[in-house]
């Protein structure tokens, strides 16, 4: 008795999970409008992705929307680094987080 057909592939390459691309590292004067931005995330099978930024660090501040691939905030009126994390979902598998820094700084004197 033979099995034509039979072999037990999987009709095709595993699956790979998305790419989080959570952005450039960037420096700011305080209480400035700041935007995240991830849209350099990718997906290697073309699916829509779905976001999720954490902040993990640093003087808390409120993200506009944690589920957008290109959040703001207001950077606190305290210098400091604050640290972000993306994590990107294909609908079936998720990302490795990618993260980036944020420096708050003082504003530089301006001479007159």
């Amino acid at each position: 008795m033979t099995c034509a057909g039979c072999g037990g592939g999987s009709g095709g390459p595993p699956a790979q999970p998305p790419t989080a691309a959570a952005g450039s590292a960037l420096t700011v004067n305080k209480r400035v409008t700041v935007t995240l931005d991830g849209s350099g995330s990718s997906d290697p099978g073309g699916h829509s992705l779905t976001f999720a930024w954490t902040q993990t660090g640093g003087t808390s501040v409120v993200l506009s929307s944690v589920s957008s691939p290109k959040p703001t905030f207001t950077a606190p009126g305290v210098s400091g680094a604050l640290t972000f994390s993306l994590v990107v979902n294909n609908g079936q598998m998720s990302s490795a987080a990618s993260t980036v820094v944020i420096t708050v700084q003082n504003r530089a004197p301006v001479a007159s």
